[in-house]
């Protein structure tokens, strides 16, 4: 579940984003001399958005941790993505033994839950998050389909 600090960079984004646009408009108003603002508010943007970025990994890895480790399974590596403005994860085992070993101790399924309980705000009310979109798994040699 997002905590209170993730919907607040969340909205500080947002803010960014007006000021931003604000900043250009009135360095064409105002003059060039004032340009200065837009590069501050950029650079407050790329910040911002790293330390977003930051938090989800972390948030994630805990997860992983929570869904693998607590059940003695090998805690995979994951890579994150997105697609159209959903996020997508890949969670990568060691070999088809570790897959299957997490499959069948539950560890992926809790894995899955906890993603779409994080991501439940996420999408639009026609077409909202799912989990089963956006985690993928894979192993050495996986064939792709």
């Amino acid at each position: 579940m997002k905590t209170v600090l993730d919907r607040m960079v969340s909205a500080g984004c947002l803010l960014l984003l007006a000021a931003f646009v604000v900043a250009i408009v009135w360095t064409f108003i105002a003059g060039w001399n004032h340009s200065i603002w837009i590069g501050v508010i950029l650079g407050l943007g790329l910040l911002l958005g790293q330390y977003s970025r930051y938090r989800l990994c972390r948030a994630v890895q805990a997860m992983i941790d929570s869904a693998f480790v607590s059940r003695g399974i090998q805690s995979p590596t994951f890579t994150q993505a997105g697609s159209y403005g959903y996020p997508g994860y890949r969670l990568s085992f060691a070999s088809k033994e570790a897959e299957q070993a997490a499959l069948s101790s539950g560890a992926l399924s809790a894995f899955k839950a906890s993603i779409q309980d994080y991501h439940r705000d996420d999408g639009s009310k026609s077409r909202p998050f799912d989990v089963e979109m956006a985690v993928h798994t894979t192993y050495p040699n996986k064939p792709l389909f």
